[in-house]
């Protein structure tokens, strides 16, 4: 007999979001006002506190808290062994995103305006400005394989990526 392997889902209860198991049910008493999907073992979570303060980190299969950051205002899934993560409001302009790996130690520190999950050794980051976006692709090092020319990005799969081309007529 082959083992059951637990399934991580997150449902959706009043005004949070509860983690729970398949087989376990609820997986710890925290009622998050965000959860994400489980990728590479570990899911962002954006955590209500009783006093109202929301805080970003990850937890594992157990719904532990693993990873946190005071200044994390929006977190993206694990792909490739490295997280987006925001630095401030993401609606802001002062917000910049970068990249953490799973100790939650930044690997390519925040300097991004915008920044996708890495999916086939590529990342989508916006290097514009407010007024115009200019989105490219960076390898997991930081280097720009693919000019920050276009206004919108895709993340890529099956060797192709969808962008948005200003000059495009």
């Amino acid at each position: 007999m082959k083992p059951v392997l637990r399934i991580l889902i997150a449902a959706v209860i009043y005004l949070g979001m509860f983690v729970i198991g398949a087989t376990s049910g609820l997986l710890g008493p925290a009622v998050y006002a965000y959860a994400g999907t489980f990728s590479e073992g570990l899911s962002p979570v954006k955590e209500s506190t009783v006093k109202g303060a929301l805080d970003w980190g990850f937890i594992d299969p157990t719904g532990e808290i693993v990873l946190r950051g005071e200044d994390w205002g929006y977190c993206r899934e694990f792909s490739e062994g490295l997280a987006a993560v925001c630095v401030g409001d993401p609606e802001s302009e002062d917000a910049k995103w970068g990249y953490i790996d799973k100790t939650g130690a930044w690997v390519l520190e925040p300097q991004y305006h915008g920044a996708l999950s890495f999916t086939e050794g590529l990342a989508a980051v916006d290097i514009g400005d407010e007024s115009r976006p200019a989105w490219g692709y960076i390898n997991p090092q930081g280097e720009m394989v693919i000019d920050a020319e276009y206004e919108a990005a895709g993340m890529f799969s099956e060797g192709v990526a969808s962008v948005y081309d200003y000059d495009y007529r």
